[in-house]
């Protein structure tokens, strides 16, 4: 009864680390997607150092712009720098679930599903982005033909290990004779 439910543990933690590198490479896109944004990030600097320089009673100029060129800069250094992370560390995750998973196929599988969804959930959440319809078909399409893959390699495996056992039956057979 121990070993079965190790081998639950064992299998949930896989996908679960295969999820949450599907999540970490969702998030390297973000920043990617943030540190390559250049007219939306200089307005939304300029509106909140408006506002900030409202608030304190500073004097509105030239040099508003001149910050936020600056901020813009270190920011995008740091979102740069933020997807080699994101992406170091979903590695990382994903190497874990392709050891703990059943099978490579099922991390694969499972890592890409993650990505597709959280990049979704993370568009639309931080930039209102719309998903047409055949986002969500081209989406699914890709994940259900990921799963026939799973399915394929999981028979494969199956049939594999039944014409080794035969073989080896056979071979016994042999050495008697």
């Amino acid at each position: 009864t121990n070993w079965w439910r190790r081998q639950l543990l064992m299998k949930m933690l896989g996908v679960s680390l295969a999820l949450c590198a599907g999540l970490f490479a969702a998030q390297a896109s973000v920043c990617a997607k943030i540190a390559m944004a250049t007219e939306e990030a200089a307005a939304t600097c300029q509106v909140l150092v408006y506002q900030v320089s409202s608030l304190l009673e500073w004097e509105q100029g030239a040099g508003s712009l001149a910050i936020c060129e600056l901020i813009l800069t270190y920011f995008r250094i740091i979102c740069f720098g933020l997807v080699f992370v994101f992406n170091a560390v979903m590695w990382v995750f994903f190497t874990k679930a392709l050891r703990l998973c059943k099978s490579s196929v099922e991390a694969t599988v499972t890592n890409t599903a993650a990505n597709f969804f959280f990049s979704g959930v993370l568009g639309r959440v931080l930039f209102h982005e719309v998903l047409s319809l055949l986002w969500y078909v081209g989406a699914s399409c890709i994940v259900v033909g990921l799963l026939f893959i799973h399915r394929g390699s999981g028979a494969r495996e199956t049939g594999t290990q039944t014409t080794a056992g035969a073989a080896t039956h056979i071979s016994r057979e042999d050495k008697k004779r």
